[in-house]
């Protein structure tokens, strides 16, 4: 297993997103086929409208299957999607990050969960404009 790849591009460097990442990050719970433990609890950084990148504790083997469940501030209910391990790399800090390719989410759900990613860049944003004219 690779667990020092790039996620952002295929073997000859090209990048293989056909959608605009955003740059976003949060709280999700997952299970994977693996290790099916329910609501291990790990972050996203960034997402797209096909996947997001995963930060986990322990890593991801690549085409196993997870569950996920986005909490989204002031809904009832978190965002569940389904999604296959599309790759892995060993971060500087010890963690991994898995690309996770969506295979099954409700376009309600998949609206709620880029409009919660949305904010947060939008925050992060304003937050970087902020520190840069102090």
């Amino acid at each position: 297993m690779n667990y020092n790849k790039d996620m952002n591009t295929d073997e000859l460097g090209s990048n293989r997103r056909k959608y605009m990442r955003l740059e976003a990050s949060s709280t999700v719970s997952y299970s994977d086929s693996h290790k099916p433990e329910p609501g291990r609890p790990a972050r996203f950084t960034d997402i797209t409208r096909e996947g997001v990148r995963l930060i986990s504790d322990s890593p991801l083997p690549p085409d196993s299957k997870v569950s996920l469940a986005f909490p989204i501030p002031g809904e009832p209910f978190p965002v569940l999607a389904d999604g296959l391990v599309v790759r892995t790399i060993l971060e500087q800090d010890g963690g991994y990050a898995c690309g996770i390719k969506f295979t099954d989410i409700a376009t309600e759900g998949r609206i709620k969960l880029l409009d919660h990613a949305y904010a947060l860049w939008k925050q992060a944003q304003s937050l970087k404009d902020s520190a840069a004219k102090a």
